[in-house]
């Protein structure tokens, strides 16, 4: 009887060196395998089924894999690489230049102040307000849909939206806003956007408008 106590701790304390000496690779098919973890690049990931140690090394891409739990407990997330997940909520400022009315948006262009949120990596919320600091400001609430997919680490997305808006400038007109442009946003934070705007007036001629803008987005 002690003997066969003796032999089940043994399997027991075995199995449990053999699982922790291994690595486990989940892809996004939800197929785990038990691994060793050769190389982990940008490129590639490598690897030897735990079970031939001194087997074929296999290569597959990282945009393959879901995550990597190493031995040690360490977890490596691959569906968090995209920056517009880690940092969803933004705040930029910038200036906003009439291409073809500039009498509109004042003689200079008018300052303006963003706020806007990522509910999925595609889909960006937006508060934009801006003013001359004399007689004209503005303001616009909308989306804009970016062409960047779930597990992206790409920091350059192009977009489009659409927002409305209203502005004053002696009277008050409200305007549909339909932007097309190009976004930045890196792991640290740092995020930028240029857009040509589309602002299709209910009762004035439409406008062609240039936004450039700088900002900050956080966890």
């Amino acid at each position: 009887m002690k003997k066969s106590l003796l032999f089940i701790a043994l399997f027991i304390g075995f199995l449990t060196i053999t699982v922790k000496g291994q690595d486990t690779l989940i892809l996004k098919n939800h197929k785990q395998f038990n691994v060793k973890i050769l190389k982990n690049s940008q490129k590639s990931i490598d690897y030897r089924f735990s079970d031939y140690p001194d087997g074929v090394v296999f290569s597959i891409k990282p945009i393959k894999v879901s995550k990597i739990v190493y031995k040690n407990g360490y977890v490596e997330d691959f569906g968090n690489k995209n920056p517009r997940v880690n940092r969803p909520f933004g705040v930029s400022t910038g200036i906003c230049l009439g291409l073809t009315y500039p009498g509109n948006l004042g003689d200079g262009g008018t300052f303006l102040v963003s706020f806007d949120y990522f509910i999925i990596p595609q889909v960006d919320l937006q508060l934009n307000m801006g003013t001359e600091f004399d007689d004209y400001y503005y303001y616009s609430l909308g989306a804009t849909f970016h062409l960047n997919k779930t597990n992206s680490k790409a920091r350059f997305t192009p977009f489009t939206g659409a927002l409305i808006g209203s502005d004053y400038y002696y009277t008050r007109l409200t305007y549909i806003q339909i932007p097309i442009g190009v976004s930045y946003i890196n792991n640290w934070g740092l995020s930028a956007s240029l857009s040509l705007s589309s602002m299709f007036y209910f009762n004035d001629y439409p406008l062609l408008t240039a936004q450039l803008k700088i900002g900050w987005r956080f966890k």
